[in-house]
């Protein structure tokens, strides 16, 4: 489908017509009040800054654009939050009342009516109604892609296999549904600080915004009342009429940053990334890549050696000297910047993986649970799962394929989750369940890690919008200070 631009959304209908779908009411009324008032704050700050009616008007027309954008960014971030809300509700109460019943479709026949006021009841209405009525044999597993497709996560699809594991093989799901909650609490834990963070870093970026201007304003008044209008001059007005523009797209930027899908953060790096980074550093030849290096070191090597020769300038012969040396270790910059993303997806992934193995081994054999965690395994462990599960086809009885899965990258955690998960297939563990609960427990703390350097990086490029927005306010007053000593060399040579 194609996506619609700012144009479009321009019309009140289409912008209550898409924020409805969000779940929300907005009026053709409510459209036309925040134009208005869009429009009234624009010709007042015009005002403030003095700014010819002409250029006012240019730069309410050119802002207005930016205006649907922020209100449906304002509402996709309430029907987001709303959303994650409704889903950790949702699976903490079906896998609470599935504990005693064991059954899904009754356990959700319980729980629905607490959602009565909420937009997630009409789809779990439907997932029930559809579990009743169809002859379907997968009308289960149907049922649980309707509540996936809009609010599914990683988490409600591990609960859903799950109850759908315990409803064909039964067993005790005791210990499995305490699996599951605790990390339900402990996501819930982590995401609601995200959010946090990234409310309190939009609002720093409109600070900084809003004290950048508003000083901006009292340095061009002060030298106005000291007989210096810099305002006037037809430099300053474009200028103001840039920065006008440039602001609303930096807020624009900065509410898109702050509002996500809380429910399905991808990776900031596709698969095919993915893949493709741990292709290079696992199969890297340093002989072939260095002798290419050397090979282009020769175009920038010759540059130099003429620039030496002809006596030019230190900058340019430094230039080209760093130059030289950049493309000579070129090969090393490539080979570490895949390796230390590919290290820092397998520290995201291997402690999911890990909850997902323990989980499969509440009504699986290890191995069983081993083979069974492939396909929701993330991207970035499959190759080394695949040389794993060849390695344990070969010496099913051996300790070692256990210790040589992911043995050539630095992931904490590891060697010990491994032989603790042999002890439990060997039989050598006193008490598995005990084993398998201390597992857990202990790569709670691996996946808090993981997450919260998740929630880091993700949170990295809202911080440097602070920075942007000094820079559109400080570029503009530079211009300022440039037209200030043009005047004043003016009024010095009429003197």
């Amino acid at each position: 489908m194609k996506k619609k631009g700012s144009l479009y959304y321009l019309h009140p209908r289409h912008i209550c017509s898409e924020i409805e779908g969000y779940g929300y009411e907005y009026s053709i009324g409510k459209a036309l009040r925040n134009y208005g008032i869009y429009l009234g704050c624009g010709a007042l700050a015009g005002c403030a800054f003095r700014l010819q009616p002409v250029y006012i008007i240019i730069m309410l027309l050119l802002g207005i654009v930016f205006v649907p954008g922020m209100v449906l960014s304002t509402y996709r971030n309430k029907s987001n939050q709303s959303k994650f809300w409704d889903a950790v509700s949702y699976m903490d109460q079906i896998l609470t009342v599935f504990r005693d019943k064991k059954r899904y479709q009754p356990s959700l026949a319980e729980i629905k009516s607490s959602f009565a006021e909420s937009p997630m009841y009409d789809c779990l209405d439907k997932a029930e109604k559809h579990m009743l009525t169809s002859t379907s044999a997968d009308a289960q597993q149907e049922a649980y892609q309707m509540i996936e497709t809009d609010y599914g996560c990683l988490r409600m699809k591990n609960i859903h296999r799950y109850m759908a594991n315990v409803q064909t093989l039964g067993g005790d799901v005791t210990d499995a549904i305490k699996i599951l909650q605790d990390d339900l609490r402990n996501w819930e834990l982590r995401q609601q600080e995200a959010q946090m963070q990234r409310v309190s870093a939009r609002n720093v970026v409109y600070g900084i915004l809003g004290g950048c201007v508003f000083l901006e304003l009292v340095i061009l008044w002060a030298f106005y009342f000291y007989g210096m209008d810099l305002m006037h001059e037809p430099l300053v007005q474009i200028c103001g009429v840039i920065e006008w523009v440039a602001s609303l797209l930096l807020v624009r930027a900065t509410d898109r940053k702050a509002s996500v899908d809380w429910m399905d953060r991808k990776n900031t790096l596709s698969d095919e990334k993915i893949l493709a980074n741990y292709e290079q550093v696992v199969h890297f030849d340093k002989k072939k890549e260095m002798a290419t290096s050397l090979r282009w070191t020769v175009i920038p090597a010759v540059f130099l050696i003429i620039s030496i020769a002809r006596h030019a300038s230190v900058a340019i012969i430094v230039i080209m000297a760093a130059l030289t040396v950049f493309v000579l270790f070129s090969w090393k910059v490539g080979y570490l910047l895949s390796y230390q993303d590919t290290v820092k997806e397998m520290r995201r992934a291997f402690p999911t993986w890990i909850l997902d193995v323990a989980l499969r081994m509440q009504t699986d054999s290890v191995q069983v649970a081993l083979y069974g965690s492939y396909e929701t395994a993330p991207t970035v462990l499959k190759p080394e799962l695949d040389l794993f599960y060849e390695d344990l086809k070969k010496h099913p009885e051996s300790i070692d394929p256990y210790l040589n899965f992911l043995k050539n990258f630095p992931i904490r955690g590891v060697d010990s989750f491994m032989r603790k998960i042999y002890s439990v297939y060997a039989g050598t563990s006193a008490q598995e369940q005990t084993a398998i609960m201390d597992m857990v427990e202990r790569n709670n703390y691996l996946m808090d890690e993981a997450e919260k350097a998740k929630n880091e990086e993700a949170l990295r490029p809202l911080d440097e919008m602070g920075y942007r927005v000094m820079g559109v306010i400080g570029a503009k007053m530079m211009v300022e200070m440039v037209v200030m000593f043009m005047q004043m060399v003016e009024k010095i040579t009429n003197f």
